[in-house]
């Protein structure tokens, strides 16, 4: 028989099998729409490792009868021989934490788990307090199970076959989703978060642990609740160039993105991609590249449309993106570039036109304050003059930002901007990087 929290939320709880019950939607759900809201109940202040059965069998004494009741009726995690208290098992398979504390969301825990999920859980302390909401990540269609991924930081760096082991220990199931299901898709799948595990270990300066203890299947429960997600390098690595930072995470954006993780993440990956473009404009003092302007441009604008798909622009999390995009636009290099790209402004040298009706690539703010316009050649030149590495220089090996490079190069402004903002070019790349990907994940782990 089907239950529901109330007749106004947009799914029922229903039996599913081979996974006790789930929440399937009763009705079409559109990207962004809060599915449901819910308190916290049970909330220990101790992180989930520490937790003893004392600490939890004294927080449940503690609920109202109507609570526990809710509470016994979760999943019980009877795969755990080792904890000896029904309740106990119940909190530990179904327990929310950030590190710090855990608690339980009695109705929330009973969304089921993807890896490609349709859902993901949103709970900023700013706007919501001890709540938590679950939004949905895409269209959802009537009858489509709501899902979401329990681990996500986790699960979006490991492979099929390192996930199993760990939601076997964890919660003592097996994932059935898309990415779990084996085949040219899931060995596709695999590559891509191997490349995502590698973006992020070079984008933070980090080296990842080994997991090579869930390949196997093995390792007692303490040994997975010690594994350590990142381990910071006995010699920090040379610190990445900005150009590099962007490419990277345009790549990394691209490739969550092509994995279904939460929209959220994608967007924060275009920030930092905006970011570090705008670092390399800021780096040439009186010159301005007008692609780099274009590109902080065209990254912040992917950011905020892919936050706001599944956040309100009133949102704490797009009002942030929004504020850090002004801010960007009050730099005067990237606010003298976009004023003259939109027309707002000229410069010097803009009618003389080369005979292959080449487009400008820079604007030199002279030091008189006017605006000169620069060719390829000439910044080549004036950058030789300086002993600066030109701008047009290719390096020895094979690189995401020469990837990027090589694809822009072939495209004129007006095609790139469409591009962009139909997400052609990033589906171009991460197509690319599909077969690519573990030769690439392997340079970048070297």
């Amino acid at each position: 028989m089907a239950t529901s929290p109330e007749d106004s939320h947009p799914f029922a709880i229903l039996p599913i099998p081979n996974k006790g019950y789930g929440c399937i939607a009763n009705r079409p759900i559109s990207p962004g729409e809060v599915i449901y809201q819910e308190a916290t109940i049970m909330h220990i202040a101790i992180p989930a490792q520490r937790l003893t059965e004392t600490h939890i069998t004294t927080a449940f004494a503690a609920l109202p009868d109507a609570q526990k009741k809710s509470v016994l009726s979760l999943h019980e995690g009877t795969h755990r021989t080792d904890l000896h208290s029904k309740v106990m098992r119940i909190f530990k398979a179904n327990t929310f934490g950030n590190g710090s504390a855990c608690w339980l969301h009695p109705t929330i825990s009973r969304f089921n788990h993807s890896c490609v999920p349709n859902a993901t859980t949103h709970n900023d302390p700013c706007c919501l307090g001890d709540e938590a909401q679950i939004v949905a990540e895409r269209e959802i269609a009537e009858g489509e199970e709501i899902c979401f991924s329990y681990n996500n930081e986790m699960y979006e760096i490991t492979t099929a076959r390192q996930r199993r082991a760990l939601l076997q220990k964890q919660y003592g199931f097996e994932c059935d989703c898309r990415a779990c299901g084996g085949g040219e898709e899931g060995r596709a799948r695999d590559a891509r978060r191997v490349l995502i595990k590698a973006l992020r270990a070079r984008l933070h300066g980090l080296r990842t642990s080994d997991f090579g203890i869930l390949d196997d299947g093995g390792g007692e429960e303490n040994e997975l609740a010690e594994l350590d997600l990142w381990v910071k390098e006995v010699q920090v690595k040379e610190a990445l160039p900005a150009g590099k930072r962007a490419a990277y995470n345009v790549l990394l954006g691209n490739l969550r993105e092509a994995e279904g993780m939460p929209a959220t993440d994608v967007a924060v990956d275009y920030w930092h991609a905006a970011e570090a473009m705008l670092d390399q404009l800021m780096q040439m003092q009186d010159v301005v590249v007008l692609q780099w302007a274009k590109n902080v441009q065209l990254y912040m604008e992917k950011a905020i449309d892919v936050m706001e798909r599944v956040r309100s622009p009133y949102d704490h999390e797009s009002q942030t993106l929004r504020s850090a995009w002004k801010a960007m636009q009050s730099r005067p290099c990237l606010k003298v570039a976009l004023a003259y790209l939109d027309g707002a402004l000229e410069a010097k040298g803009h009618e003389l036109m080369s005979v292959d009706d080449e487009e400008p690539f820079a604007i030199q703010i002279t030091k008189s304050g006017e605006l000169q316009v620069l060719y390829k050649n000439e910044c080549d030149k004036l950058f030789e003059a300086r002993d600066d590495i030109s701008v047009a220089s290719q390096e020895d090996e094979p690189s995401p930002d020469g990837i990027l490079r090589s694809i822009r190069t072939k495209m004129s402004t007006e095609k790139l901007r469409s591009h962009i903002a139909s997400h052609g070019v990033y589906k171009l790349i991460g197509a690319a990087l599909t077969c690519a990907a573990p030769v690439a994940a392997y340079w970048m782990m070297r």
